[in-house]
């Protein structure tokens, strides 16, 4: 079991031991908040946010003006709780990422990249188009703002969203990470705090932590995201510089939020005068026929920086990134100023400029988009089949992966490090939250569905799962 890191997962230990010992039977009525909290002499807020966690894994369930129970029967798969409330943490989560990595040999790009991109023929003569007419004009300094055709192209494919956007709205970066370092150099100060939904997008971690930046968590509920009514809460509690959210597509749950949560948030954050750092890093790879909107649909004082990628559609090689947003476009631009463009970044702006401007670069979107979707049912069906009794699974809406709870006594690191060389393809619920929560939760990338590589996976997964409960 993971060593408690927050008070609340103390309080929360404490019940699964007695849940464990069989202090508590399935069925049975747990202590009020109020009666715990004097008990353990632990805050009601504390206790609260201890039983919500509990609630999340499963381990127990609200009754209307009755009380929390020990659960006496598994949650049937897809069937996750309802958020109660969430738990402001800052724990620093670099060194339990970087023991899974090591035990499974693998790197974060490659987690991030086991899913294949989109076919990108004509591409590779773009670029080389792209470095011929670089080397002609070698003295010509680049834009700061990025390539303006590569610009004009990340409006053009904003305005098919429904969000107003200008060419000089946009600022163009090497990579999605990159995109996102400089929005956190922009708004958030030295040594300060964001709120974070959790799970969240784990690469997003280190970066905070090294630049000192705590973070206060709200969770992101694998049906319906985060909750409006907490985001006021935190935000009225808690002085933060920004919001880090990512509405459409949500990794690694796969969800979009609703239109109208959505357009509630941004009138909290707003009202608050607190800056959106909407991570679109998915947004085009929603699987409905329409396209995912932004929050920036809703931000009608400039709030929203959106920041995104095309390396989730066209790979890592050509994966250049881009900001959204005119009211801190000229702080944006200075950011990246501290940054050495890599090599060759300006030759491969034009020729994803080119590529995503050309005539049929939204048909091969569609297809792609289509593709993974069938592979995303497909694989929900097969993993819904071998998932032992207690799991529960999400419903994703777009992306590759979907998000799994596990019986309550799993240790996700363990199912991890069992299924061997697939590794990859399940991410453990832990690196997903800086107060290391989710230990009985994992990530799962679905878009590898009907590759032996995926066959393998379910293979090992099942008796991984179980033997982890039996532990």
């Amino acid at each position: 079991m993971a060593e408690p890191r927050t008070r609340y997962e103390e309080v929360a230990t404490i019940i699964r031991d007695w849940i464990a010992s069989g202090s508590i039977k399935p069925g049975e009525r747990l202590r009020s908040i109020r009666e715990m909290a004097r008990q353990t002499g632990y805050s009601i807020v504390t206790v609260h946010h201890a039983f919500s966690l509990l609630e999340a894994e499963g381990a127990i369930v609200a009754r209307p003006r009755s009380g929390f129970y020990v659960a006496d029967t598994p949650a049937p798969l897809g069937d996750f709780p309802e958020p109660k409330g969430e738990a402001p943490g800052g724990t620093d989560l670099s060194h339990r990422l970087g023991d899974w990595l090591a035990a499974q040999h693998v790197s974060v790009r490659r987690v991030m990249r086991a899913h294949q991109p989109m076919p990108r023929q004509g591409l590779v003569p773009m670029l080389m188009r792209a470095h011929r007419r670089a080397a002609r004009h070698e003295e010509l300094a680049p834009d700061p703002g990025g390539n303006p055709r590569l610009r004009e192209a990340v409006a053009a494919r904003n305005v098919l969203r429904g969000t107003r956007t200008r060419p000089d709205h946009v600022v163009i970066a090497p990579n999605g990470m990159a995109a996102f370092s400089t929005c956190i150099d922009t708004v958030c100060r030295p040594g300060g705090k964001v709120l974070i939904e959790t799970p969240t997008w784990f690469p997003l971690l280190p970066v905070l932590h090294r630049r000192g930046i705590g973070a206060v968590e709200i969770y992101s509920h694998p049906r319906t995201g985060i909750n409006p009514d907490h985001l006021d809460r935190l935000l009225r509690d808690n002085e933060v510089d920004a919001c880090i959210l990512m509405p459409n597509n949500h990794y690694p749950t796969g969800v979009s939020y609703p239109d109208e949560v959505q357009a509630r948030i941004v009138a909290i954050a707003t009202a608050h005068n607190v800056p959106i750092i909407e991570n679109d890093m998915f947004g085009e790879l929603g699987h409905g026929a329409t396209p995912s909107p932004s929050l920036r649909r809703y931000d009608a004082q400039d709030l929203v920086l959106q920041f995104g990628s095309f390396g989730p559609t066209l790979g890592p090689t050509y994966g250049v990134g881009w900001i959204v947003n005119s009211r801190f476009r000229q702080d944006l631009m200075v950011s990246r100023l501290f940054y050495e463009e890599r090599a060759g970044s300006t030759p491969i702006q034009e020729a994803v400029a080119e590529y995503v401007m050309a005539p049929g670069y939204d048909r091969a979107l569609r297809r792609y988009r289509e593709k993974l979707g069938h592979n995303l049912r497909r694989g929900l069906q097969e993993l819904g089949q071998i998932l032992p009794k207690g799991c529960a699974l999400s419903r994703p809406d777009g992306g590759h992966t979907a998000w799994v709870r596990c019986p309550t006594r799993c240790d996700a690191l363990a199912i991890a490090k069992a299924v061997g060389e697939e590794g990859p393809l399940l991410v453990p619920g832990p690196v997903f939250s800086p107060t290391v929560a989710f230990r009985n939760f994992f990530s799962i990338d679905l878009s590898a569905a009907g590759t032996p590589e995926f066959d393998a996976l379910l293979k090992r997964l099942a008796p991984a799962i179980m033997s982890a409960a039996a532990a």
